[in-house]
């Protein structure tokens, strides 16, 4: 009787894996607030009046007219820090792993 039997041994390889677990968007949002102001602006003009003859005559000559300058200014309102933090845990994981022993038992009959 020949026969044969393969005995098997489990070896463990181990890799490791990045899983996502979630993402991050990250933006700025503006908003635009409109402001309505009413200001006073101061015109000067140069005038002349005239009479001659009974007949009034008025010249205007502008000189200067007020005008007004925008200037924004950005204000920093908040300093917001964005980074990525790793930390390193230690997990403890037992695997059961099969070896395969070969085991023959015999049994003798008595010659009689």
């Amino acid at each position: 009787m020949n026969k044969k039997i393969q005995l098997k041994e489990e070896k463990m390889d181990l890799r490791k894996i990045r899983v996502k677990r979630g993402e991050a968007d990250i933006r700025r949002d503006i908003y635009t607030r409109y402001i309505t102001l009413t200001l006073p602006i101061k015109v000067e003009d140069l005038v002349v009046k005239k009479e001659t003859d009974g007949i009034k005559k008025t010249i205007r000559i502008p000189l200067t007219k007020e005008t007004y300058v925008f200037i924004k200014k950005k204000k920093t309102l908040n300093e917001i820090k964005i980074y990525k933090k790793y930390s390193k845990n230690i997990k403890h994981i037992e695997v059961g792993l099969k070896k395969e022993k070969l085991n023959v038992k015999i049994k003798a009959y008595a010659k009689e």
